[in-house]
């Protein structure tokens, strides 16, 4: 089966002292040859090292800075280019103004990548067309489902598996605390299974008398389960065409 390839941009967000990974944003640009895509890919990271002071990046900035990364970097730096390009000053801070040089090769960029960690764009590559996954928080369990988002961005992800763990880890204060009410059969179409999970469960209470599910403080484990067990579940997790996904502005990203 072909294969399709698919640059999405890497939004960051600043905490006040230095810009770190915040999410995948959007959809830079989709190929059908690896070897396009792969040159897309450095160019665009190319533009973006060319661009960036290095001194405003995690890998290097104030406390959060990785003195491995910095020792390794500036290694290879000096191999490359003749000298060492992060300096701590007297703060123990990267000193600001710090640029990339402007002739970087191809296998500069690969090898910066690879070296610090720091990536301003993701290349990710899907067997036939390529298909996304948005998490829909599901009613009854809230007003109206909603696409689960950060402010007006909503999140998409390459694969189903990386949806799923920031749906549980995202939804973990909601699966806290929650009231379900109704008979087991109706709530489950497992209802002998629902009943044996929450009779081993320290974290869930099923009052026969009030017909009252409740929740405290569910693992993410217990919570996935719980999940998968109930007819109307918590969350849905929905597979996203790429022209779906496609008129999504990365800026929103960029802005929250």
């Amino acid at each position: 089966m072909e294969k399709s390839f698919v640059i999405r941009k890497i939004a960051f967000l600043y905490n006040d002292e230095y810009s770190e990974v915040h999410t995948l944003g959007g959809i830079e640009q989709v190929f059908s040859d690896k070897d396009e895509a792969t040159k897309a890919l450095i160019r665009l990271e190319r533009a973006a090292f060319e661009q960036v002071d290095l001194s405003s990046l995690e890998q290097f900035a104030g406390y959060a800075r990785d003195l491995v990364i910095i020792d390794q970097f500036n290694q290879y730096h000096q191999r490359r280019f003749g000298y060492e390009i992060i300096k701590i000053n007297e703060y123990e801070m990267c000193e600001s103004d710090t640029y990339l040089p402007k002739n970087l090769t191809d296998e500069d960029i690969l090898d910066i990548r690879e070296i610090s960690g720091i990536k301003f764009y993701d290349l990710a590559e899907f067997t036939g067309k390529p298909v996304f996954w948005g998490i829909w928080k599901r009613a009854p369990h809230f007003p109206n489902p909603k696409f689960l988002n950060y402010c007006d961005a909503p999140l998409f992800f390459n694969t189903v598996e990386n949806a799923r763990e920031v749906a549980m880890s995202r939804l973990q204060e909601i699966f806290s605390e929650i009231l379900i009410k109704g008979p087991l059969a109706e709530l489950s179409d497992n209802p002998a299974i629902l009943q044996s999970f929450i009779e081993n469960s320290q974290n869930l209470n099923y009052s026969p008398e009030t017909m009252l599910l409740s929740t405290r403080y569910l693992s993410l484990e217990e919570a996935q389960v719980l999940n998968e067990l109930l007819k109307d579940q918590i969350f849905e997790i929905k597979a996203l065409e790429l022209a779906e996904v496609e008129s999504i502005s990365h800026w929103v990203y960029e802005q929250m």
